[in-house]
């Protein structure tokens, strides 16, 4: 209901206000890119100090950045947090050597953060989210084939 005339919203009214709901979370997402930072400098810390790290933190929050940045249409980083959600519950990033997943979680972090950054400038990426995907899934499963040749 449109509070001016008590009648329906016009699809301009309703535009307006998630546009506006849409810039409101822009503006959070530099918070958000901090927050999954300290979370991966948490693990790699953890990995620096021989100690199990725990992916619980982060796999919540890509969880919830995942479905919240693709409802407000920043599809790409809706994508990359998705997709590292999803390789830390099938258990792939667990799976690589300490090395390896210090290596990724910071390429992976590099290619998110970029995007993050033109997403809260309000700028769209030259680069589609599939292909960053795909890159990243190329990345893990390069370093999770190089575990297995060691083994």
């Amino acid at each position: 209901m449109n509070p001016k005339n008590q009648g329906p919203a016009s699809k301009e009214e309703i535009d307006k206000e998630f546009a506006e709901l849409c810039d409101s979370y822009r503006s959070t997402i530099p918070q958000k890119s901090a927050e999954i930072q300290k979370t991966i400098e948490e693990i790699i810390t953890a990995i620096g100090k021989k100690q199990a790290p725990s992916f619980k933190e982060l796999e919540r929050i890509t969880h919830k950045l995942a479905g919240s940045s693709g409802s407000y249409g920043f599809q790409i980083l809706s994508d990359l947090t998705k997709m590292l959600e999803e390789n830390i519950c099938d258990g792939k990033i667990q799976r690589l050597s300490g090395e390896d997943c210090v290596s990724f979680l910071r390429f992976w972090y590099a290619l998110f953060s970029e995007q993050a950054r033109l997403a809260s400038q309000g700028k769209t990426s030259p680069t589609t989210a599939e292909k960053l995907t795909h890159l990243i899934e190329s990345q893990l499963t390069a370093k999770l084939g190089k575990k297995q040749e060691a083994a």
